[in-house]
C-alpha cells in the first residue's frame, strides 16, 4: 500500500489592540490557597530561532499562533531568540505552551507576546487570560494583558522569558470534546483561582494561580435539562457531571451540543469585565460510529514584491475527518487562520514595502463551499467544492510601496486556496507529508506540511 497524502492545488508564488486592564480578583469560599505547581512541558514540535540585534525584530512560532515583537533597544547586541512548543501542563490551558528563549536575562525594553486563537473552537472567549510557569514550576498570571476579540488576539508585555500559555479562567474539561452516539463523557468544571498576588523583579503585578473546586448548578444541554435529541446531563458532584450522547447524531443546528454549567458564589473581574455567578460552556460534537482523524495544514514560503528581498508567509488550517461505518466521509470543524508575514516591512533600493494586509494564505475554506468525501478500500479522498470545481478562494497579500516621498498600494488578488482535495490511508495512526515549494534563485525553499492523526 502506498503511504502518501496528495494535495491537489494550483500553487502560485505571488507577490503581489484594543487593550484593557486585567485586574483580577476572585471571591470563592472554596479556595484551597495552594499555588498551582505542575510538571514542566516537554518539546512537541519544531523550535523556531532567529538572531535579533539592537534594532529589534519579530519571530513567530512554527504554527503561527504566537508572535514575539522585540523593540529596538531590548537587547544591546545580536541575540538568538527561540520559540519551542511544549506540552500544555497548565489546567485550563488552551492550545500549545511555548518555551521562550533566551531565559534568565532581563530585556532593557519589554517584548510583546501576541497569542492568536480560533474562536470557532472556543466557547468562552471572554474568559481568556495568559500565564507563565516560573523556575519553581509555579504558574503566574500577569495582571495587565490586552484582549482583542475582533482580531482573536491576546497580548502581554514582558522583560523576561519562560514557558507561556493561553488559558481559560473557567473551563469545562476535557478540552477536546468529541463523543460517539450512545456513549458518555465525564466533565469537570475548573476555575483558576488566585490565592494571592505578588510583584516580580520588573515591578509587574502578578496573580499566583491555583485550582479552585467550585459548585456548578444548572447543568444544561442546548439550554435545556436534556432530551433524546441532544442528550442528557447528570450532575455527579460539586463540579462534575456526565453527558450521555443521544442515540442518533443531532441535526447540524444543534451539533456541536452546548453543555453549560452555572457556578454559584463566584465573582471576579477579568479584562475589565465583572463576572458574577458565571456560566461556562463546552462544545461537544456528537459523531456517528467510525474512525476519526484530525488534519492540520501548515505552510511557509517566501514572497517577493521586487528585487532580491522577500517576506516570509506562514499559514495554518485544520479540520476533522470522520470515516463512518458505512464508509461515508464526514468533514467538520474547519479552522482558518489569517496568514502571517514577516518582517512587517523591508527596503529594496530606494523603496520600502510595508504589509498592509497579510491575505488569506495557502489555506482558506470559503464560506458556503461544500466539503465531503468518498471512500475506497485503499484510499480516503476528501474533496472541497462540487465535483472539485467550486474551489475555496482567498486573497494574496497587499503592500504599501513608498519611494522618495511617493507611495502606492500593491493590491492582493484572488486565488484558489488549499486544500482543494487530499487523500490519506487509515492503516497508520500518524502520517506527515511535506511538499517542497522551490524557491529558486536567491530565495529559500518553502513547504506545505499535512499532518493526519488518528484520534483514539
Amino acid at each position: 500500500m502506498k503511504n502518501t497524502i496528495i494535495l491537489y492545488t494550483a500553487i502560485a508564488i505571488c507577490i503581489a489592540f484594543s487593550s484593557g486592564c486585567n485586574n483580577d480578583s476572585v471571591t470563592n469560599p472554596t479556595n484551597n490557597n495552594e499555588p498551582l505547581v505542575t510538571l514542566v512541558g516537554t518539546p512537541t514540535g519544531t523550535a523556531i530561532t532567529a538572531t535579533i540585534d539592537a534594532g529589534g525584530g519579530t519571530l513567530s512560532s512554527d504554527d503561527g499562533m504566537l508572535q514575539l515583537t522585540v523593540p529596538a533597544g531590548a537587547v544591546s547586541a545580536a541575540t538568538e531568540f527561540s520559540i519551542q512548543p511544549v506540552s500544555n501542563q497548565c489546567p485550563g490551558g488552551f492550545g500549545m505552551t511555548y518555551r521562550l528563549l533566551p531565559e534568565g536575562i532581563i530585556f532593557t525594553q519589554p517584548v510583546t507576546l501576541t497569542f492568536s486563537y480560533d474562536d470557532t473552537l472556543l466557547a468562552n472567549e471572554m474568559l481568556l487570560a495568559l500565564a507563565y510557569q516560573g523556575t519553581d514550576k509555579t504558574w503566574f498570571a500577569p495582571k495587565v494583558v490586552a484582549l482583542n476579540t475582533a482580531d482573536n488576539h491576546i497580548s502581554v508585555q514582558t522583560k523576561h522569558f519562560s514557558d507561556w500559555v493561553l488559558y481559560q479562567k473557567i473551563s469545562i474539561e476535557p478540552s477536546f470534546k468529541i463523543v460517539k452516539v450512545s456513549e458518555s463523557l465525564d466533565l469537570e468544571v475548573i476555575l483558576i483561582g488566585e490565592p494571592k498576588t505578588s510583584t516580580d523583579s520588573e515591578g509587574s503585578e502578578l496573580s499566583n494561580l491555583n485550582i479552585s473546586k467550585t459548585y456548578a448548578s444548572n447543568w444544561q444541554v442546548n439550554g435545556t435539562s436534556g432530551n433524546a435529541a441532544s442528550g442528557y446531563i447528570v450532575k455527579q458532584s460539586e463540579n462534575r457531571a456526565t453527558f450521555s450522547a443521544p442515540s442518533v447524531v443531532p441535526d447540524k443546528s444543534h451539533n456541536p451540543v452546548a453543555v453549560s454549567a452555572t457556578l454559584n458564589n463566584i465573582s471576579f473581574t477579568l479584562n475589565g469585565e465583572t463576572f458574577k455567578n458565571p456560566k461556562v460552556t463546552a462544545k461537544i460534537r456528537v459523531i456517528g460510529k467510525g474512525t476519526l482523524f484530525s488534519v492540520e495544514f501548515t505552510s511557509s514560503r517566501p514572497l517577493q514584491p521586487v528585487g532580491n528581498s522577500y517576506f516570509t508567509e506562514t499559514d495554518r488550517g485544520s479540520m476533522s475527518v470522520l470515516i463512518l461505518e458505512d464508509d461515508s466521509v464526514m468533514v467538520f470543524d474547519q479552522v482558518n487562520e489569517k496568514a502571517k508575514l514577516t518582517p512587517e516591512s523591508l527596503s529594496e533600493q530606494e523603496c520600502t514595502y510595508t504589509v498592509s494586509n497579510p491575505g488569506d494564505g495557502f489555506f482558506n475554506f470559503s464560506p458556503g463551499v461544500s466539503l465531503g468525501g468518498i471512500y475506497s478500500p485503499t484510499e480516503h479522498i476528501v474533496y472541497i467544492g462540487i465535483n472539485g470545481i467550486n474551489y475555496s478562494k482567498g486573497y494574496t497579500p497587499s503592500f504599501l510601496k513608498s519611494c522618495s516621498g511617493s507611495s502606492e498600494t500593491i493590491p492582493g488578488y484572488e486565488q484558489v486556496t488549499l486544500p482543494t482535495a487530499f487523500s490519506f490511508y487509515d492503516n497508520q495512526d500518524n502520517q506527515e507529508i511535506v511538499q517542497t515549494i522551490p524557491g529558486g534563485g536567491f530565495f529559500p525553499d518553502g513547504f506545505i506540511k499535512t499532518t493526519i492523526t488518528k484520534v483514539k
